[in-house]
């Protein structure tokens, strides 16, 4: 049964098309990955699901029913939670006071410190209530903020990016963690860039390319060839001839983006001629290994010696 459904969402911002007729099902009880290089549209996707950003068109479904939150309160109430890569905490404020403010009715802290401890009792997320939000870890503040989504009675919730700040370890925690929530009956959107952990642990795929749908399905209909190529827009490339070689590497252009090898994998890498005559080449690294990572940044030139060594040693 699909209990959340975005049918045909478009949005610009100005003259940038962030989302052009994309839909997505997301299915009770279920963990729907979103994949798709940055800047695909996968947050602003979501970000409208989670009422932070209105649609210039399309539908929105919710157990059925047109959807359409002007706000992320406006969405927790109707059971839809959003966990943002970049954290909402105020530093000042314990993990009770957080929780109040989110809660039904009037401010009680005391109220909240309870629903805290019952939580995390429930569901293996303990947190000490009178703790200020600025004193816990990053993987503890990411707790805080799943709380507070739980503590709206969230049946769906949507993780952007949720392990890209945790060790390996706490986000094992984190997937052991989604799994027994949508054991539960919960139903889980991952937007995430690693490979290896969508297909691990999802239940359905989305892919995104420049704000259009160009992949969803089953996993188990889907290969991972199919997935990393729908996300690099080449239907040619398979996870031999996306490796990139020392020789390409090598060159003394500017590139954008790291450089950085591993046993378990290798950058991909998409070349764009330069928009003008003083700018510098600009490229997009796409991990192929254990996981698919996509990012742009200032440009950084590479000598020879510098190429030669990022290939030669794998990435620690």
């Amino acid at each position: 049964m699909t209990i959340l459904e975005l049918d045909g969402i478009a949005k610009r911002f100005g003259g940038v098309v962030a989302l052009a007729e994309a839909s997505l099902r997301v299915r009770r009880g279920t963990v729907h990955a979103l994949l798709g290089e940055n800047g695909a549209g996968k947050t602003t996707l979501m970000r409208i699901a989670g009422g932070l950003i209105r649609p210039d068109a399309g539908a929105l479904r919710l157990r059925g029913a047109p959807f359409r939150p002007a706000s992320p309160a406006q969405a927790m109430a109707c059971g839809l939670g959003m966990v943002h890569q970049h954290f909402a905490i105020v530093p000042s404020l314990t993990v009770a006071e957080h929780i109040a403010l989110v809660l039904r009715g009037k401010y009680d802290v005391r109220r909240a410190a309870a629903m805290v401890r019952e939580t995390g009792e429930r569901t293996g997320l303990a947190l000490d209530p009178s703790r200020p939000a600025g004193d816990l870890g990053v993987s503890a503040q990411q707790r805080l903020e799943i709380v507070k989504a739980l503590a709206t009675n969230a049946e769906i919730l949507i993780l952007d990016e949720p392990t890209a700040v945790l060790t390996p370890a706490e986000s094992g925690d984190l997937l052991t963690w989604i799994r027994t929530f949508r054991a539960g009956g919960g139903s889980v959107v991952l937007i995430t860039h690693k490979l290896h952990e969508a297909l691990g642990i999802a239940d359905d795929l989305t892919v995104l390319r420049r704000g259009r749908v160009v992949l969803t399905g089953r996993r188990h209909e889907l290969s991972r060839e199919q997935v990393v190529s729908a996300m690099l827009g080449d239907s040619r490339l398979d996870l031999d001839t996306a490796v990139v070689q020392r020789r390409a590497l090598a060159a003394t252009v500017p590139v954008v983006g790291r450089v950085s090898t591993s046993r378990c994998g290798a950058w991909a890498e998409k070349r764009a001629r330069p928009s003008g005559p003083n700018q510098p080449l600009m490229s997009t690294t796409t991990w192929v290994g254990a996981e698919v990572n996509t990012h742009t940044e200032p440009s950084v030139a590479l000598t020879p010696t510098m190429a030669a060594s990022a290939v030669s040693r794998p990435a620690t």
